[in-house]
């Protein structure tokens, strides 16, 4: 009998097994596997529709009584039997399996709307065609024009009245550029008979007569004076004038030289001449001496004539002794100053003394240019 109630409950939990995995559930379930004999509980109720009742499990061992199982198995054959009993008596308390109620999850499909597609309406152009408006041509109007010609009105010509000239030609010739020539002279006072000679011609000098007749000197590389003609001419010393000068040739240097020369014959003359500049007046200095007769006391006498070889100034002449000369029978001094300017950029100053009377003597000693 025991060999047979557990090949039934064999049977039933292979029943059970089969129940649960229809169901999704599975012998590991909470409960179930830790309880053996809840599964044959289970079958058996399962398999008989047996009603058994139990006590809740919670109640346990009162401790009072061995466990007590009272359970009522309707089986298919109809056997009515005790539970085993187990573990020495205990009375085995089964649990009440309540199934699980499996609530299928409700799948609500999703609702799928589709997009409505709302096609575009397409509005051709209203092609508006240009107004072609033609433009207006309006011809020029030509008016040629009017021509009026000119109306010539002759030149009236009036002839040149001609009205001689009435006035006074002049008669007197052009003018010529003139020259200056103007001459002082008279008696050098004894004051002033000393004379340097370099000093006082700064543009050229000249000495006659120094250590014989025929001997000149002037400053050296000047030009300007020149010795002239003397002809027979005589030296003499001892006049009272007295001359020096350095830069001199042919001699250097002199100091208070009384040399000269002179003229005792009537007509004899001097004559030198020295160069003038057109656009500056120069001025020339003669120095020379006149002496009467010592016997019989007859005057000497002469001319001094003083000219431009240009002919640009009026000539002047002179006589010697000069006016207000003193009287006597030794040797007097003269000078002559002459400024000119011809006009001639060649123009020279022409200077002539000639011995007018037999008696006495005429003499020439220096000259200066400045």
């Amino acid at each position: 009998m025991q060999k047979s109630g557990h090949a039934v409950r064999v049977l039933r939990r292979i029943a059970l097994a089969l129940t649960l995995a229809s169901t999704g559930c599975s012998l590991s379930s909470e409960g179930i596997a830790g309880d053996p004999n809840f599964l044959e509980d289970v079958l058996d109720t399962s398999a008989s529709g047996e009603t058994s009742v139990t006590e809740d499990s919670t109640m346990g061992d009162t401790g009072e009584s061995p466990d007590t199982a009272v359970e009522s198995d309707t089986g298919a054959g109809g056997d009515t039997g005790a539970a085993d009993s187990a573990g020495g008596g205990d009375t085995f308390v089964a649990d009440t399996l309540a199934a699980d109620t499996l609530v299928a999850d409700t799948l609500v499909a999703d609702t799928f709307v589709a997009d409505t597609f709302v096609a575009d309406t397409f509005v051709a152009d209203t092609l508006v065609a240009d107004t072609f408006v033609a433009d207006t041509f309006v011809a020029d109007t030509f008016v040629p024009d009017t021509f009026v010609p000119d109306t010539f009105v002759p030149d009236t010509f009036v002839p040149d009245t001609f009205v001689p000239d009435t006035s006074v030609a002049d008669t007197a010739p052009e003018t010529p550029a003139v020259g200056v020539l103007k001459v002082t002279y008279g008696e050098q006072p004894a004051a002033s008979y000393s004379i340097n000679l370099s000093t006082e011609g700064t543009i050229d000098w000249a000495h006659w007569g120094l250590g014989a007749a025929g001997n000149w000197n002037h400053k050296s590389g000047a030009t300007a004076l020149v010795k002239g003609t003397i002809g027979g001419a005589t030296r003499f010393t001892m006049y009272p004038s007295r001359f020096s000068w350095t830069g001199g040739t042919p001699t250097a240097s002199v100091t208070n030289t009384d040399e000269g020369i002179y003229h005792d014959a009537n007509a004899e003359f001097f004559q030198f001449d020295a160069a003038g500049d057109s656009t500056a007046e120069r001025t020339l200095k003669v120095y020379g001496a006149w002496r009467h007769a010592l016997v019989g006391g007859a005057k000497t006498s002469a001319t001094v004539n003083i000219s431009l070889n240009d002919s640009s100034a009026t000539a002047w002449s002179g006589t010697l002794p000069p006016p207000g000369a003193s009287d006597g029978t030794d040797n007097k001094m003269y000078w002559v100053e002459i400024k000119y300017r011809p006009v001639a950029s060649t123009g020279r100053v022409v200077v002539k003394i000639t011995k007018t009377a037999a008696a006495g003597y005429i003499s020439l000693l220096a000259a200066t240019l400045k």
